[in-house]
């Protein structure tokens, strides 16, 4: 006996004695109708429709004054992503090709209502696939923004290469800081280009290793820029490749500009090569003044 799933009906139907059969066809299989609503004309498929949400929607196609077809309008209208199925005593395969096509996802005859059990399955099943898909593309986006705006806070430029086609892409960032226009074509053979000529073979050797050679490791390297106002700038490259049946089909990562940091590195080191000397000198003048005295 399968575990009770609990749903909400709307029977767009005018037999109360066909909507408790349904019912409890679906109850026998493990379903528990916590709310169960009948309706047969326009009027209250409009408002039990605005009044609350529904998980699924049994209607018949002939109803006094109404129609299975003007239901089935009226539900798109308003619950579009209620799923709904035809349970109907008519049955024409042309009607029913044609209610499937209006938005209907199915169509069971009264007289074989043993199938509705499975037909309402494999609604739900689709109808709770979807949500998770939609609640699961709401998330990345959400993670997307978060990396975005952190990627801004951080200053950082993006980049991602596709080494089958040797396409590379840089966002505005990215060129900025290679003193690149914003319509400037990219490509690995201008990175190398543009890399000061003393670190050049060691990127390219750095990069080709990172495309060939499958690794879960984060790529991450240091090199100077020559830019086209002659300034040198010093740029890091982090990123990660993704590889399919060995082979990498994807390269990405960001970039950033390090020249102040690298600057005041090299500043500090110098001072401290000062400081030393200093100290040195001292202790030599030191040592002459206690050796004369």
């Amino acid at each position: 006996m399968p575990a009770p799933k609990n749903i909400s009906v709307l029977f767009i139907e005018d037999s109360p004695h066909d909507a408790e059969l349904a019912q409890l066809s679906l109850e026998r299989n493990g379903y528990t109708l916590v709310h169960a609503e009948q309706v047969f004309d326009h009027d209250g498929v409009v408002e039990a429709l605005q009044r609350r949400e529904f998980d699924l929607i049994l209607a018949d196609f002939i109803l006094p004054g109404y129609s299975g077809s003007q239901a089935l309008q009226d539900a798109c209208n308003l619950a579009p992503q209620t799923p709904f199925i035809f349970l109907s005593g008519v049955f024409g395969e042309e009607n029913a090709v044609n209610m499937m096509r209006s938005g209907a996802v199915d169509y069971v005859l009264k007289q074989n209502l043993g199938f509705l059990p499975k037909a309402v399955e494999r609604v739900l099943d689709e109808v709770n696939e979807r949500r998770r898909r939609l609640k699961a593309e709401r998330a990345l986006r959400e993670i997307e923004v978060r990396a975005r705006l952190a990627i801004d806070a951080a200053r950082l430029g993006l980049w991602d290469y596709e080494p089958p086609s040797d396409t590379l892409i840089w966002d505005e960032r990215s060129r900025a800081m290679f003193g690149l226009a914003a319509d400037t074509p990219v490509s690995m053979a201008l990175l190398e280009q543009l890399c000061h000529p003393e670190d050049r073979e060691a990127l390219r050797l750095q990069v080709q290793r990172a495309i060939t050679q499958e690794s879960d490791s984060e790529f991450c390297t240091t090199y100077r820029v020559l830019r086209e106002d002659g300034r040198i700038c010093w740029i890091e490259t982090r990123g990660q490749a993704f590889f399919e049946d060995g082979e990498c089909t994807r390269f990405l990562g960001v970039v950033m500009d390090i020249t102040e940091q690298q600057l005041a590195t090299q500043n500090l080191k110098r001072l401290n090569e000062t400081l030393g000397e200093r100290v040195e000198e001292r202790t030599r003048e030191r040592d002459r003044t206690w050796e004369l005295s």
